[in-house]
């Protein structure tokens, strides 16, 4: 027993909105218990597994690395915030680089391609080593928690590595629109998440907006590149850190 309420909206421009983000988590209220009693339930194998294996893997790393790093590492590799120094994070997010903290694109396509290659070089075939690959990669996006921008991340790699596997062309913009329908047929709040909004943004940038700066500056070494892609994915993502965090970082053009 206990009581029932609907989050609180957002009070006041710019302030956090929690109503908005229960409703891209599928959560309808919230109950103040004034008590519980255990009455069993279904025990789910895989996220359980997943689980535990999530604590052992971040216990290990808290054994074998400084204090100070070893919640860096969670957080990198296993989407596990919890054991993350607040200034540290801190640190990250006013030098504008607080994705790099995140289970993003860029942890996927090392990871899954990386164990691809590496199957293919044991011998196996293409599919095998794909099929394998996928699978593997859900789960781990499962494991790290199931974050908008890790699922965007992951989908888009099943997407990559089918097309792989089965001889057809993978086009970035085509499966970073597959995606995002997938995800908002799930929760259409999500459309107004700033985490759906900067994933989603960070991949137009490099895909699209990089893309005709680069062509328009005549920009072909790798550095201008790098910094012209830089710049066009802060460019994009601009808007929305404003909105939802009023501040950025022109250190971060850079680091």
């Amino acid at each position: 027993f206990g009581e029932g309420k609907a989050a609180d909206p957002a009070r006041n421009p710019g302030v956090f909105d929690h109503q908005l983000y229960c409703r891209a988590k599928g959560i309808s209220g919230i109950i103040y218990a004034d008590g519980y009693t255990g009455m069993g339930g279904k025990v789910h194998i895989v996220s359980d597994s997943l689980f535990r294996i999530r604590r052992q893997l971040s216990g290990r790393l808290k054994l074998i690395a400084l204090p100070e790093d070893a919640g860096i590492l969670s957080a990198v590799l296993l989407g596990e915030k919890e054991d993350l120094d607040s200034a540290v994070y801190e640190l990250y997010r006013k030098n504008g680089i607080s994705h790099l903290l995140a289970i993003s694109g860029l942890h996927i396509s090392i990871l899954g391609m990386g164990l691809y290659n590496l199957l293919k070089k044991i011998g196996l075939g293409i599919w095998p080593a794909g099929i394998f690959s996928l699978g593997v990669m859900l789960q781990y996006g499962i494991m790290t928690g199931g974050s908008v921008s890790t699922m965007r991340a992951v989908t888009m790699f099943l997407i990559a590595m089918g097309a792989r596997i089965t001889g057809r062309i993978y086009d970035m913009m085509t499966a970073l629109s597959v995606t995002a329908m997938m995800i908002l047929l799930e929760s259409p709040a999500y459309l107004l998440d700033s985490g759906f909004l900067l994933s989603f943004g960070c991949v137009l940038g490099i895909g699209v907006a990089a893309e005709k700066i680069c062509a328009l500056a005549g920009a072909e070494k790798k550095w201008t590149k790098a910094l012209v892609s830089s710049m066009a994915l802060q460019l994009v993502t601009l808007p929305v850190m404003l909105k939802f965090f009023g501040e950025v970082s022109l250190a971060g053009f850079f680091l």
